[in-house]
């Protein structure tokens, strides 16, 4: 037998064994029915926590937590992970504490009914990833850096408290740091001199436990104040000099102002920070009144993009905290409201519509698109552990449907039933039902349903013409579900395509007859989602996807443009049109588009095409498409120059040997010049095709860019080379410590494709450490499943892995592995199509 076949074999048994005994919880906490009870139980909850925190690996705690209890028939659960209990009392009574590691047992025979007092004592570890109070060092000075990431249940790994999100509580917090670091928390500090070790925070409102905030290190901060507000920006003690800080911080307090007079509502706290630090896992982490921003703002990117991200950062953390979840799989309202109050407020803040139509559609709903038709198929997703990509999903697809309903509506009066539920809630938790029921009234509900439950919905038109007008127009859904949208005649003559007639319908059934387009005049183009007002995929008609196939590039509207080119590229990964015509449209059609946000969508769906290759076995008709990628960008990049975004591409296409030459040749500083983040895709490239001086280079570059960045880059170029015995040696690195701070580079890095012998001798040696990864990192399950498991697409493969996952425990693995498994399908569809 051949080592994978021998492997393939060992898959399958190691994972229907594993399904089979009983593994950790990867929530440790209570169950959704088990938090509901205890909520009833508990009410006037205070914690009090003084924490020492240490630049070395732990910090200890005193905590006193006051609360009043329904009942005592029942021991009371306890959060707290991970941590060295000293000393526990419970109403004056020392207790030797029932602790497994996660939960602290308070018995029934030491509580009151009404006021009861714990105070606890313990030391807890910091930890490099994951959840908890994470321990970063900056390499460029050496320097130690805390912060909290919290959410779902991470605030149990720092703190004792009863860790769900509908069980808000005050919070007083004392904390005791080395002199030259600053604290943050969620209130303002109060220091009695610049020399003193301690920091005491102000006591907050109730708050979600998550949404404690706790960061600390010799930051660097930048602050403005606007309106009795303190608008603070943090960053590493190493970081340069910025004025672009306090514009940013400028653009915040005038957001601030606008969604304030949406809400008509003053903003909830005194103060709104943002961190900046490097190397997080999602690119924001949202707690009250302060947001964690990985490495660096867009200060150089577009007015449109630097509000959308200013203003979601603010909006998400205040609406978050202000009313939380009642339960983590609630989570569709609070995803949506901050991007719809993003999105509004653009208005406010001077973005053109158009603008602000086409950013909608690259950047929230063909995103959420994408990650709905890859993640429907799974029978549950637990939202509680999924990863950044799902909150940004729902939140689109939330944010249109309120748009919807305001359109509706009017303006003014779902702006009045907006402010109403906020200030009815305020300081409470409410979700779907509360909202429903503030709908209700409005006669409205039927527009919101449960969008993560819902498959993607996709429109379709069949029309027919009699001579020269159109007789009949049908309109079909392929999940029928309540919404309004514009519907859209072209004709075409020699200058282009162009809008005849745009048709407003609100449509619930699975085949509408659009009356309002009889008796037009025959069309050339028919187009069922005109301005992007639905939360809908189309699938073109033959003639129009014919139409939109030859002349995409002398329509004029941008985002007509962006909206087709995503509905060719659907069609071809449906198996409904060859890749080769798809790729054949974009040649054409692409060096004629000047439109910025239709080039970043052709450049993300041909980076999509090329994680499909990753996965192909190697062929000719795979390496034609490698090529044609290759050629494809590097065109572009001499068409365009090299500071448009196809240099990246080229970067990241770049695989025969000329153009590890060329590499090479611009790593010497020849032809076009690179940054230093394109320096560094160069030497990964080089790397992971073993290509001539990729080693020097490495060494050279390493030596040249010492920060946590660079360090991070020079992994990745590392894990990049094809030798086996360096890729075994990572793997038992994961083994030896999966909290480390490389686990997620090393998971994620280590098979970059183009590798087909690279990852067989060491299938072993994965599958028995990915339910140990997926349990330490849940909400990075997806990017562990993708990183490591790199099997070619064949029916083979797809039906071992497909049996395998069926049996899997804990449900966040066997969902991944599923969605994996429809990657695969798409890969084989895709590779057969090829090879036909």
């Amino acid at each position: 037998m051949t080592l994978m076949g021998r492997a393939s074999v060992w898959l399958v048994l190691f994972l229907l064994l594993t399904a089979c005994q009983s593994t950790t919880p990867l929530i440790t906490t209570n169950s959704k029915s088990e938090a509901q009870a205890l909520a009833q139980r508990l009410a006037a909850i205070h914690y009090d926590y003084h924490v020492q925190l240490t630049d070395d690996n732990g910090f200890e705690v005193k905590a006193t937590l006051d609360f009043t209890l329904d009942n005592t028939l029942q021991d009371l659960p306890l959060n707290l992970q991970q941590a060295q209990i000293s000393r526990v009392m419970i109403n004056g009574q020392l207790l030797y504490p029932d602790y497994n590691g996660d939960i602290i047992r308070l018995p029934a025979r030491l509580l009151h009914q009404g006021n009861n007092q714990v105070q606890l004592s313990y030391r807890g570890q910091y930890r490099q990833q994951g959840q908890g109070l994470i321990r970063i060092v900056d390499p460029k000075d050496q320097q130690t850096y805390i912060y909290s990431r919290f959410e779902p249940h991470g605030a149990s790994h720092a703190f004792a408290l009863f860790d769900q999100p509908d069980l808000r509580a005050e919070m007083s917090l004392i904390v005791t740091a080395p002199v030259n670091w600053q604290v943050i928390s969620s209130t303002m500090a109060t220091k009695d001199n610049q020399a003193s070790p301690t920091w005491q925070f102000t006591k907050t409102p109730p708050l979600s436990p998550h949404q404690l905030a706790l960061f600390a290190g010799p930051f660097r901060h930048w602050q403005h104040q606007q309106q009795g507000v303190n608008f603070r920006l943090f960053a590493l003690d190493s970081t340069r000099e910025d004025l672009g800080y306090e514009r940013w911080l400028q653009q915040t307090a005038n957001n601030l102002h606008f969604i304030s007079q949406r809400l008509n509502a003053r903003y909830p706290f005194s103060k709104f920070d943002q961190i900046l630090l490097p190397g997080l896992n999602v690119p924001t982490m949202s707690q009250a009144a302060a947001v964690s921003v990985t490495d660096s703002l867009p200060l150089d990117a577009d007015a449109i993009s630097q509000h959308m991200q200013n203003s979601q950062l603010l909006a998400k953390q205040w609406f978050g905290s202000l009313i939380s979840l009642p339960w983590w799989d609630d989570v569709n309202l609070h995803a949506g409201l901050g991007l719809y109050l993003a999105n509004t407020t653009a208005i406010d803040a001077g973005i053109e519509p158009a603008a602000l139509r086409q950013y909608q559609f690259l950047k929230q709903k063909q995103p959420a698109y994408q990650y709905q038709l890859q993640h429907q198929a799974r029978n549950s997703h637990n939202v509680a552990t999924s990863e950044f990509h799902t909150q940004q999903a729902l939140a689109a697809k939330a944010a249109v449907t309120l748009k919807q309903i305001e359109t509706i509506l009017g303006e003014n009066r779902f702006r009045q039933i907006l402010q109403d539920f906020i200030q009815r809630y305020s300081w409470q938790s409410a979700g779907h039902k509360q909202w429903i029921a503030q709908l209700k009234s409005a006669a409205v509900a039927d527009f919101w349903t449960e969008h993560e439950q819902r498959p993607l919905n996709r429109l379709r038109v069949d029309w027919q013409c009699q001579q020269a007008v159109l007789k009949q127009l049908t309109l079909h859904q392929q999940h029928p579900q309540k919404q309004s949208l514009n519907l859209a005649l072209f004709y075409q003559d020699r200058h282009g395509i162009h809008l005849d007639k745009s048709i407003t319908a609100t449509i619930d059934k699975q085949v509408s007859v659009i009356k309002a387009a009889k008796f037009s005049v025959c069309p050339d183009f028919v187009y069922p989602n005109y301005q992007d007002t639905a939360y809908s995929q189309v699938a073109l008609d033959p003639k129009s996807l014919h139409a939109a196939i030859r002349h995409l590039s002398q329509i004029a509207s941008p985002l007509m443009q962006m909206m087709l080119l995503e509905d060719i590229w659907q069609a071809s990964l449906r198996d409904e049109l060859r890749i080769e015509d798809y790729l054949g449209m974009i040649m054409l059609n692409l060096p004629e588009i000047s439109a910025p946000a239709v080039q970043r969508l052709a450049q993300q769906q041909l980076a999509q095409l090329h994680q499909l290759l990753r996965l192909m076995p190697p062929s000719q008709a795979s390496q034609r498409l490698y090529n044609a990628l290759e050629e494809f960008s590097v065109q572009l990049v001499y068409q365009q120059g090299y500071d448009s975004i196809w240099l990246d591409s080229y970067l990241a296409f770049a695989q025969s040997p000329q153009a590890m030459d060329h590499l090479h040749y611009l790593l010497q500083g020849f032809g076009w010049p690179l940054t230093q983040a394109q320096r560094w895709q160069a030497i990964i490239r080089l790397n992971q095709f073993d290509a001539n001086h990729h080693q020097a280079w490495l060494n050279s570059e390493t030596r040249n860019d010492p920060s946590l960045v660079g360090q991070q880059q020079a992994l990745i170029a590392r894990l990049a080379n094809p030798n086996a015995a360096h890729k075994r040696r990572f793997l038992s690195e994961l083994n030896h410590a999966p909290a480390n701070a490389n686990t997620a580079l090393i998971s994620q890095y280590l098979y970059p494709g183009q590798q087909p012998l690279a990852q067989a001798v060491s299938f072993e040696q994965i599958w028995q450490l990915l339910p140990q990864l997926v349990a330490q990192d849940p909400q990075r399950a997806d990017m562990l499943v993708n990183g490591l498991i790199v099997l070619p697409c064949t029916q083979q493969n797809i039906e071992m892995v497909a049996q395998a996952s069926a049996g899997l425990s804990p449900s966040v693995l066997q969902d991944t592995m599923a969605n994996h498994v429809l990657f695969m399908q798409q890969c084989h569809r895709m590779e057969r199509q090829l090879n036909q």
